[in-house]
């Protein structure tokens, strides 16, 4: 089956691969991304998936990973938030010119998280960055 392909992909370290199944599991809409017939969503399975696929530089999949650890819901898992995470990885997709990563270390910057507090400035610079199409910090 083409689910069973896209894993073996994954496995062999497929970014492409990771972020379509990361998509076929996440509990929302995925992106646009249609279910496969009889899937289920398992949202620590999609979190795993973007993961590896941001530690392997996907901006996309740093600013999923960074939106599910900041919350948790958005992504539809229980596990505890980590703020300074989520922040590591929306900074990191924001490195890579990503605007979507630069809202998001906005927002986390602007609401503040365990360790780091609120920083309304570096909120506002980041908000900017994405405004005018994430140029690089």
């Amino acid at each position: 089956t083409a689910l069973r392909h896209y894993a073996k992909a994954a496995d062999l370290g497929c970014v492409p691969a990771m972020m379509r199944l990361a998509h076929l599991f996440s509990a929302g809409p995925a992106g646009g991304v249609p279910r496969m017939e009889g899937m289920e969503p398992n949202p620590d399975t999609a979190l795993t998936l973007y993961a590896k696929a941001a530690e392997r530089g996907e901006a996309w999949a740093q600013v999923r990973a960074a939106a599910a650890y900041w919350e948790p819901a958005s992504l539809g898992g229980k596990w505890a938030e980590d703020g300074a995470l989520a922040l590591a990885l929306a900074r990191k997709a924001a490195e890579q010119g990503s605007p979507e990563g630069s809202y998001l270390a906005g927002l986390i910057l602007q609401a503040g998280t365990k360790g780091h507090p609120a920083d309304e400035g570096a909120a506002l610079a980041c908000y900017r960055r994405a405004a005018e199409g994430a140029n690089p910090p």
